[in-house]
This record gives structure tokens, sequence and C-alpha cells, in this order.
């Protein structure tokens, strides 16, 4: 046996191992307590990952992006492919695996209800998420005991990662993947085996969002750094089987992907603006609310683990892939949709690293105080615990249920969220506003011409609930105007500061949508629609002479009461309608 076995372990190509000693655990009476442990540990797992299902059923969040998926989806379906709009091959989506697997489960399933279906297999996904970071947890060797729970517990209750695990988007399968990989990779670390197939997942992770690339290069560098050192003369081969592995799922996908669209890569990514210094304060920023909204003392343990004489090989390779990317995500600005999206991608690390950081604190305290004060230190814990929870959870908890605490205006509208049932019971103001522009789409659908083409600045919700094709005035599914130079003057807003007013004035759609989707309590005179406007391509639209020579002003009575009473739009003078 080697004797450096609780230091950094080898592959099996060397004879050292790390392996866990399998010591039973008894009780003062001598009873043995092993299997019992082990079996509470998985019933309260699988209590958090049911716990977390219904939470995130209960937030059940909902953003217009989802619906720009459910669009590619419905189109796909319908036998156009992979399209925003019949006919244009744009990739306005980032991730090819979770659109592939909607497609999938909605063709098998030959339901109608993309929007149920997302939901549902989001947050399937992300509480599979959960189970899997107490299963990492428990394969630790220190971590066999209540401190385990922790991760999962927080990871059950924090806000960005139960709200997007409904949202239609990318982000839990992104999440599952890249925990899958990251413990996969641990795992070789510890037991050495064959490294290959962690590869293919990092190329699973890429083909859900390109920052999976980064992960994936992170992890080759210390995956051949600890080759290196234990097996150098395997080096060599298993570069190459590590490399192949990767590429034999990714390239094909990638080299089909380009074939179909042209790009190198997807749309979105040149909406966002790129590495422009301008977006580098926005995305500091970005994480600071982060630290405040979820608390800068719950990321205090994660930050001490690293430091610690009790650190391990894998506390230094999860921060080898969580802080890369978070500089990442402060070189892009980070993301224009709520509860830190971003950050919800890396949170099952995250949380891990926190509640090694929490443990190895608690050890030392406890050991290094004196026995009468020992259920202090005990008591603290549990305290500090308790805040940890609240935390992570209060930006989903307040408004759900305790929205008098909590309610804000939003100006545009005249709204209050969360509503108090009077003129709307929306909690979310993201959920309102998909609910806002479907109302606009059916009322198009319904008395527009077919094949009318319209412009909106948010291009999900409007689209998927109709049958017109719509231009994209932020560029997600423009390519014309993703490749436009963005604006960096007022607030800056990562994924919106694109538009050219001009170019939608040259295509001449029949009808604008100004004013972020005008439906409102009330219609809104010119005046009031000046106020309204959004983003680049409405205001350049709103200055063009053009505009005011070719369209006229409409307002339509959709309901008698509630939300979305008017929708106002602005139609091209000579469009036909049925």
């Amino acid at each position: 046996m080697c004797s450096a076995r609780r230091r950094f372990s080898c592959p099996s190509s060397v004879s050292c191992r790390l392996r866990t000693p399998r010591v039973p655990v008894r009780t003062g009476a001598g009873t043995e307590v092993g299997v019992l442990r082990r079996t509470t540990f998985l019933v309260a797992s699988l209590a958090l990952a049911a716990a977390f299902a219904l939470y995130a059923s209960a937030v059940a969040y909902r953003c217009d992006d989802g619906y720009i998926v459910y669009q590619y989806v419905k189109n796909a379906l319908a036998g156009h492919g992979l399209v925003y709009a019949p006919g244009e091959r744009v990739e306005g989506y980032t991730s090819f695996l979770w659109v592939a697997l909607l497609w999938a489960s909605a063709a098998a399933s030959a339901t109608g209800a993309l929007p149920a279906l997302g939901s549902a297999l989001g947050t399937a996904i992300a509480a599979a998420t959960v189970l899997g970071v107490s299963l990492f947890s428990w394969s630790l060797a220190r971590e066999r005991s209540a401190w385990g729970l922790l991760a999962p517990a927080l990871l059950a209750l924090h806000s960005s990662f139960v709200a997007w695990s409904t949202s239609g988007l990318e982000t839990p399968l992104f999440a599952a993947l890249l925990l899958a990989a990251a413990a996969r990779h641990v795992r070789w670390l510890q037991r050495g085996g064959r490294a290959w197939p962690t590869a293919l997942l990092f190329a699973a992770l890429a083909m859900t969002r390109p920052e999976g690339l980064l992960f994936f290069a992170a992890t080759t560098l210390h995956f051949l750094h600890a080759q290196r050192r234990t097996a150098p003369r395997r080096l060599g081969a298993s570069a190459f089987a590590w490399a192949a592995a990767f590429l034999v799922l990714f390239a094909p996908w990638f080299l089909a992907r380009w074939a179909w669209y042209g790009d190198v890569l997807p749309n979105t990514a040149h909406v966002k603006g790129g590495f422009s210094p301008a977006l580098w304060p926005v995305g500091a920023r970005y994480l600071i609310d982060y630290a405040r909204d979820y608390g800068v003392a719950v990321l205090v343990p994660a930050a001490w683990i690293l430091v610690s004489p009790g650190r391990r090989p894998w506390h230094g390779y999860l921060a080898v892939l969580v802080a890369p990317y978070l500089v990442y995500v402060v070189a892009v600005g980070g993301d224009g949709l709520a509860f830190h999206r971003f950050v919800a991608h890396v949170a099952p690390l995250l949380l891990l690293l926190v509640q090694a950081g929490s443990a190895d604190l608690y050890r030392r305290l406890r050991e290094r105080a004196p026995p009468r004060l020992r259920p202090a230190v005990a008591a603290a814990a549990i305290a500090a615990t308790a805040a940890a929870a609240w935390t992570t959870t209060r930006q989903t908890a307040l408004p759900l249920w305790w929205p008098e605490r909590v309610r804000w205006l939003e100006a545009r509208s005249g709204l209050r969220f969360p509503g108090d049932g009077r003129l709307h019971d929306y909690v979310w103001y993201d959920a309102y506003f998909v609910d806002r522009l479907a109302a606009a789409a059916r009322w198009l659908d319904a008395n527009a011409a077919p094949g009318s083409l319209v412009a909106s600045t948010p291009a999900g919700s409007i689209a998927y609930h109709m049958r017109l094709p719509v231009l994209d005035m932020l560029g997600l599914n423009d390519r014309h105007i993703a490749r436009s130079t963005p604006r960096y003057e007022g607030w800056l807003r990562a994924g919106h500061m694109k538009g050219d007013g001009a170019y939608v004035l040259d295509r001449a759609p029949a009808y604008i949508l100004l004013g972020n989707v005008a439906v409102l309590p009330r219609p809104l005179s010119p005046a009031a629609m000046a106020r309204q406007l959004v983003r680049r391509s409405e205001r350049e639209i709103w200055r063009d002479p053009r505009f005011a020579r070719h369209y006229e002003r409409v307002s339509v009575r959709l309901a008698a009461r509630g939300p979305f009473q008017w929708f106002t739009f602005y139609r091209r003078r000579d469009a036909g309608a049925r």
C-alpha cells in the first residue's frame, strides 16, 4: 500500500491507488451502523431531490427566451428543420443538445404542449442533479456524514437553479453534464482507470453550450498535468485517447451544424457583444450582485478550502473549473436575464466547495475548542447553515410566499409584481411578459394577412404562438443584426445592445411592435409610445422619417379587464388584413 494514500492518487497504470477504507462505524453499544448511515443518506438525498421538484413546480418561472427554443422545435416537428422561420437558416438558440432532447421527447410523446414538456424535462434533470451532488459527496471519504447533505440541500433551495429549471432553457442540462463530467474526472484522479469516457461527457457539454469548450480545455490541462506526474510514459497514448474521444462525438456534430447554418459560432454568440472592455464593469457588477443576493458569507467557505491544510486534489480541480468560468462571465458582461443564470451553470460545483469548506472549518473549530464550548460550536454551525439556506432561497421564497415584502412597480406596464389578485396574480414579471406576447400573437394570427412579416424586439412567445414570420429586432434570430456593431451607451444589458432600425424598415414588415410589444391595460398615444420604446432598433425606427410616412398607429381592444386589455402597434399603411 502506498504511504501517500491520502494525498494524490495514481492512475491505473501505477500500482499506487487511493482507496476509501471500508471501516464499520459502531455505536457506543458496538452495533454496526454503516449500512444504516448509507441508507439514511440515500433516503435524505432522494427527499431533497423530491423537495426540489416540488419547490421548482411552485416557483414555475418562465422566460421569453425559452420560447425561442420552442419555436425551433415547433418548426422541426413540422418538417422545416431546426429553423426559427421556414426558409431562414439562422442558429438563434445556444444549445443543440437541449433542442434535440426536446425535439425527440415531443416527437415520442406526440404532444403539442412544448412549454409544459420543457418545464417537466428541466425540472427532472435539475432534480437528478441535486441527487447527483449527494452521490458525489458520498463518494468522497471525508463527506460521509451530515455535511455531505449541505451542498445538495443548498442547491435544492438555490433560487437561480430553481427558477431556471422550469424556464425552458438548457441551464439544468448544462449544469447536470458539467457535474457528471467533473465527478468522472475526480473519480479518475482518485481511482485511476480509463480517462477518455470523461472526454465524451465534455463533448456533450460543448454541444449543450459553447462554454463547454472552456471547461473541456481546463480539464484537459488538469488531466495532462496529472498524467505527466503519475505516468509520464503513457502521456502520449492517454492524450491521444482523450482527444479522440472528444472529437469522435463533437466533430461530426460541429461539421453538420456548420453545413446547415454556415456559421462557426451560434448566431447568439454574435449578439452578446464579444469581450469589449466596456462590458467588464458590467460583468463585475453581475458577480457582485450575485454575492449580495445569495450571501457573500456563504462563499467564504469555498475560498477557505482552497487555502486550508485539509485541501484535497478535487478541491483544486473544481476551482480550476469555476474560477476561469467566472472570469469569462465578467469578460462578456454577465447575462441580461434574471436570477443570475450564468452562475447557475456552476452552482453545483460552487456549492460543493462551500460544503467542503464548511465541513473543514467546523472540524477545525471543534477540535480546537475546549469540550465545554463544543456544543456552542455545533449551535453556531447549525445557525450558519440555516442562514445560508435562507439567503440562497429568499429570491424565490419571498415573492412566492411573502409577496407584500418585495412587491415592486414595473413602470412601463404600470403593474405591480407579485400581483395582489386585483388586476393580475402573476408572481414573476417574466411569466406575465410571456403571456402578454402570446395575447398579441393570437390577435395577429387571427387578423393579419397570411405571411405578413411582424417585427418585434422580444422574439420567443410572439413567434411561438402564431404562424406569421417574425423579424427579431434584437438579432438573436437575424444574421444581419447579430453582426452589427453594438452601441455601448447608457445601461448595458448583455445580449440586448444590438439593433438596426434602418434595416428593419428596409425589410418593410407589415407590422412593427414597438414598446416591447405594447399589450397593456390602456391604449398608447404617440407621446406615450415614445416613452415606451426599448432598445436600439425601436429607437432608430422611431427617428426614421420613413416610419411616420409608411406606418399608422393601431390600438385594438383585447379584453374588458385584466392586464391585457389593449394592444397598440404600428401597421404598414398598405398592409392587407383578413
